[in-house]
């Protein structure tokens, strides 16, 4: 268990479970660390997981692993293998200054990374779905704007980047 700025967060390899029940093992031994036993973990109508202790939660996976944070604020977390920038992804997904700061990058690839992992977080922590993600443009005039909240990158893991996202 890690912790950045109030996040507990946790990164495991991926093992032969669902991700799905590997995250909730993680988010278990994460709020038993917080000394939270008695939980019911639930779902709003656009599934974002939440429990009834006060405490917010977000999960993320990659084939290769799963990562789970716990914060007494509203929080979203995102991983990605880092890789070349896709451009089509960027054409239906990223806004015009999006793909404008990717573009303009030295390493396009991890720029690519580092903003769909922000979109991604950002969403998680409204609670939208991930088709809403043309709402989100997370850089104007080539700097990263969030409103409202803090936003950490997290390079835990070679090749791989995680975002993780909270309310102030």
């Amino acid at each position: 268990m890690k912790n950045i700025e109030g996040i507990k967060y946790s990164i495991e390899k991926r093992n032969n479970e669902t991700a799905h029940l590997q995250g909730i093992e993680i988010l278990d031994k994460l709020l038993r660390n917080e000394n939270i036993c008695d939980y019911t973990i639930g779902y709003t109508n656009n599934l974002k997981p939440f429990i009834d202790n006060n405490k917010y939660i977000s999960v993320s996976h990659t084939e290769e692993y799963v990562v789970c944070a716990v914060s007494d604020k509203n929080i979203g977390i995102d991983i990605i293998k880092i890789r070349e920038k896709d451009d089509k992804v960027m054409k239906y997904f990223f806004s015009k200054d999006e793909r404008n700061y990717v573009n303009s990058s030295e390493d396009s690839g991890k720029a690519f990374s580092y903003v769909w992992t922000l979109k991604e977080a950002f969403i998680k922590l409204n609670g939208d779905k991930l088709k809403d993600i043309n709402n989100y443009n997370v850089i104007i005039d080539n700097k990263i704007n969030i409103e409202n909240a803090s936003y950490y990158f997290i390079e835990d893991i070679k090749d791989y980047v995680i975002c993780v996202i909270k309310s102030n």
